[in-house]
């Protein structure tokens, strides 16, 4: 298992060194398209970020590369403090963009299987104990005080093995990027049909309508997911569900009336003295 190998031994891998350089190249194929915007020594600039992300495993690598990429392309059309007009938006930019867009989705997606194996992806599961790690049960008297820290275990590291990665995944991770970029650049096309109906720049009005959809689709799929969810339950799982909602919804009212309830049983009770 991945958690029982030290990181030397894991860059050893052939999966982790396949992975690293899928990294290395779509940061090559970034360089390349960041100089071919005439961006000179600042197309360095995520390239350097990302490299150290790939060396030293940095969680926030990937937003860190897209962030700097962000500021570079947009340090890019800024001349003498004043924002240029864009060019025109031919053939040639449609593949430059194509290209950095599939650049940056294969690094980010071979950076996050790579975090996936050096680091635990989800939270760490405190019920599984470490196997290598856990300690016998020490032995307690009867009536002796034992705090519950004294029986738990190490919390196992739930990490990814190298050894999973299978030979196809690689593959398959490059087939389906150019799929995912074609369905973006379709989406940006669809965006550009829509004609503003206010007196708004394209760009912002195209960012408006993105916003839309991306809100509205959000809303509509949590709602049909919860009521799927909702649509499993048992009866008893139902109920307790309601309760929790009940409670949620009218606590502040039931906190005022077991007040009053209290303070009635309590002015009854000094009555009750007298």
């Amino acid at each position: 298992m991945s958690s029982e190998l030290t990181h030397k031994e894991l860059w050893q891998h052939a999966a982790v060194r396949n992975y690293a350089l899928l990294c290395l190249t779509a940061l090559g194929v970034l360089l390349f398209v960041l100089l071919e915007r005439n961006l000179g020594l600042w197309s360095l600039f995520p390239i350097i970020v990302g490299s150290l992300a790939l060396a030293l495993r940095w969680r926030l690598g990937p937003p860190m590369v897209l962030f700097t990429l962000t500021g570079t392309l947009y340090l890019g059309s800024i001349r003498l403090g004043v924002l240029v007009r864009p060019r025109s938006y031919g053939a040639e930019n449609v593949i430059s963009d194509v290209i950095l867009c599939a650049a940056m989705l294969t690094y980010f997606a071979a950076n996050y299987r790579l975090q996936g194996i050096f680091h635990a992806i989800f939270p760490t599961d405190v019920r599984l104990p470490s196997p290598q790690k856990q300690k016998p049960k020490p032995r307690v008297r009867s009536g002796q005080a034992v705090s519950p820290a004294t029986f738990a275990a190490p919390a196992l590291m739930q990490r990814r093995s190298p050894d999973a990665v299978s030979a196809g995944e690689i593959g398959q991770l490059l087939l389906g990027v150019p799929l995912y970029v074609l369905f973006a650049l379709l989406g940006c096309v669809l965006l550009r049909l829509w004609e503003p109906v206010v007196d708004v720049s394209d760009e912002l009005w195209r960012a408006m309508v993105l916003t839309w959809i991306l809100g509205l689709g959000t809303i509509v799929s949590a709602g049909f997911f919860s009521y799927l969810g909702w649509s499993r339950l048992t009866a008893s799982e139902a109920a307790l569900f309601l309760q929790d909602l009940v409670w949620r919804e009218s606590r502040k009212e039931q906190w005022r009336l077991s007040r009053w309830i209290a303070w009635a049983k309590i002015k009854t009770a000094r009555k009750d003295k007298q």
